[in-house]
Parts: structure tokens; sequence; C-alpha cells
């Protein structure tokens, strides 16, 4: 790809061939850790009022959202679902990025259902690459295995501790991810580390809220979390801007 100001817009994404490929899914590994955590938010900690419960919420990038949608493999096409909701991120010249979540109520056994969206399938993990499209590093894919990894308490997920290991998989066979380095995704995965440091930033510095225990803890973190308050917005705004800034002018127009 062109690395100039003038670079040719980069095609579509091709959302078939790339959801042909296997990428991190880890066959099964919902019945090792007590019936699916990632899929069912089960853990004896968690009483929410508004964060899914025997379910869990599944995200889509836009694009890939009207992809699967076209060829009837969404949730709500399947399972008679809620319609999906928007999150938006403002990113300056009149450009934005979207993201598409909704309740999955699978439990881990949409295999024949639907198409498991590309932010499912490459759980625990998300691979993380600079402008050139090398890979940085690997964050994690989910909030609560990130929380639990802030307030020092061992997550359920039986394969959360093998990030170390999909990391030197990929630096060693980075065509195992080729796929992944369009401007388009790469800028999702760019925006999805900078709410984590944002998060991180915001959850460590609320110490009223991480000296708590157990449900205390989770109960509290729900309405924190769903209004906003630990994870600065103008922050992200920015720092996603920017990153969106640095990929256009590497690869030319791709919104």
């Amino acid at each position: 790809m062109a690395s100039s100001s003038n670079a040719v817009p980069v095609g579509p994404v091709d959302w078939e061939k790339l959801h042909q490929q296997p990428f991190l899914y880890e066959d099964g590994c919902w019945t090792t850790c007590g019936g699916g955590f990632c899929c069912s938010n089960d853990h004896p900690d968690f009483s929410f009022n508004f964060i899914p419960m025997q379910g869990t919420t599944i995200i889509y990038m836009e694009d890939e959202y009207r992809y699967l949608k076209s060829i009837g493999n969404v949730p709500e096409l399947r399972e008679a679902g809620e319609a999906p909701k928007e999150i938006v991120v403002s990113l300056g010249d009149g450009k934005e990025l979207k993201l598409l979540h909704t309740t999955c109520r699978l439990l881990g056994r949409c295999d024949g259902v639907f198409q498991k969206p590309l932010l499912c399938r490459l759980y625990p993990v998300l691979p993380v690459f600079d402008v050139a499209g090398t890979l940085e590093e690997v964050i994690p894919g989910s909030i609560f295995d990130l929380t639990f990894d802030l307030i020092d308490s061992p997550t359920p997920c039986t394969v959360h501790g093998r990030s170390g290991e999909y990391l030197r998989q990929w630096t060693a066979k980075p065509e195992l991810i080729d796929s992944l380095r369009h401007p388009y995704i790469m800028l999702y995965l760019r925006v999805a580390k900078i709410f984590s440091e944002a998060y991180r930033a915001g959850l460590s510095g609320n110490q009223r809220l991480t000296k708590l225990k157990g449900k205390r803890f989770w109960s509290r973190w729900e309405l924190s979390y769903l209004t906003g308050k630990l994870a600065d917005s103008q922050r992200i705004t920015s720092e996603a801007a920017t990153a969106y800034r640095e990929l256009r002018t590497h690869y030319g127009e791709f919104l």
C-alpha cells in the first residue's frame, strides 16, 4: 500500500473472505470456564441491571454488520433478537466511526445459527497494528477481562492467559492475520486500544470504586461504566481522530 498523502484510496474490506478465516477461535473453549463466561456474563459477583445477564453484548464494525445482515447472518434475523444500537465516535472532517452492538443469548452455541462478528472470533485478545501494519501488541478483547486485570482478580476465562502465546504466534507468522491489515479494520483496533488506555486511567484513578470488592464493586461499576465516568470521552475522540488522520495520510481515504 502507498504511504503518501496522495495515496490511492484502498478498496473495501473483503468481508466474505475474512469471515472464512479461523483466526483464534478456540473451539469448545466455552466448555472449560463453567459454561461460557464470555457468552453468558455468568459470574457470582455480577448482578447487573442494564448489562445483559444470561447473554452477552456482541459488537460489530459498521461495514461488517451491513455485510452479515445482507446475507441473513445477524442475531435479530435468526433468533428474533433486538435491533442493534450504535456507538459513534466523531473523527473530524465530517467522518465518524460507528460500532453496532446487540445482545446474543445463545450462550456459546452460535455455530450454525449465525456468524460470529470478528471481535468475537478474535477473543480473548485484539491485535493492534501501527500505521504501517506491523503488529504492536495484543490487548484484552473484553471489558470484563480488562477490568479483572486492573482490579487484580482472576477472570473465569481459561484462555485469557494465552495472550503472550498469540502475540508470539502472530509475530512469527504475520500471514495469519494479514487480512486484518486493512486501514478500516486497523482503525477500529487502534480505537479499541485508545478506549482501553483511557479506561485503564479512569478506573485506576477512581479509588472510591477500586477499593470495593466483589458484588459491591461490580454493582457500582456497572452504572459508572455505562454513564461514561470511567473513560475520558474527549481523550478518546481526540486520539481516535489523530489515528484516523495518520491512517488516511498513509493509505488514502478509506471511510
